[in-house]
Parts: C-alpha cells; sequence; structure tokens
C-alpha cells in the first residue's frame, strides 16, 4: 500500500491497490494498478514488482501465501493521487493474526 502511494507522488498520477478477496477469478490477492485513461479509470497499466520483474500483482492463500487473506476496502481498492493523499479512508485486515492496515483520509498515513 505504501509503494503504491509512494509510485503516486514520484510519478504524479492515480494509483490504486486493487483487491480480490471473491474467487474464482481472478485469484483471491492484491495487484498495484495506475490509471492511462486520463482519471476515467476505464483502461490502467500494472506497476513494476520492486522485487523482480514483471508486474506487481499477489496471489494470496497459494503457495508462498498459503493460509494468508486479506478483507477487502468500500470498492474493492483504495487509491492514492498524485499527493500521496487516499480517496478514502480504509481499514484492510490481515488474517490469519487480524493484523489491520489503516488507511487515513487527507493525511495519507498508512499504519
Amino acid at each position: 500500500i505504501r509503494y503504491a502511494q509512494n509510485l503516486a507522488m514520484t510519478q504524479n498520477k492515480r494509483y490504486r491497490v486493487y483487491f480480490n478477496t471473491n474467487p474464482p477469478a481472478p485469484a483471491p490477492g492484491y495487484a498495484v494498478v495506475y490509471d492511462t485513461s486520463g482519471g476515467a479509470w476505464t483502461s490502467f497499466g500494472y506497476a513494476q514488482d520492486p522485487a523482480g520483474s514483471g508486474n506487481l500483482s499477489v496471489a494470496l492463500n497459494a503457495g508462498d501465501y498459503a493460509g494468508i487473506t486479506v478483507s477487502t476496502p468500500a470498492g474493492g481498492y483504495v487509491e492514492f493521487n498524485s499527493l500521496g493523499i487516499p480517496t478514502a479512508a480504509a481499514t484492510i485486515t490481515i488474517t490469519p493474526g487480524g493484523q489491520q492496515v489503516t488507511i487515513t483520509a487527507q493525511t495519507g498515513a498508512v499504519n
């Protein structure tokens, strides 16, 4: 989430972290994307994975991430503008463990 926020600020464009918690297609997980349609979000590109090559799209509850799931925020995504400000506050719960990630509206704080 902080990576998407950082990309939004350094590349001066809106970025979203999309969450899919309703399989089967695509697999449950998340992806970081940016708008390529001038603000309409009718088309988008994937952020590059900083840990390797390819798109930043992660399948959860399988492979290395077996047993790990996340809740879906309202709308299914968290969006940051070019100032790093989220379009809305959000809370995402990670299981197991019930850890929560909170995104604060206006300030953009991610805790």
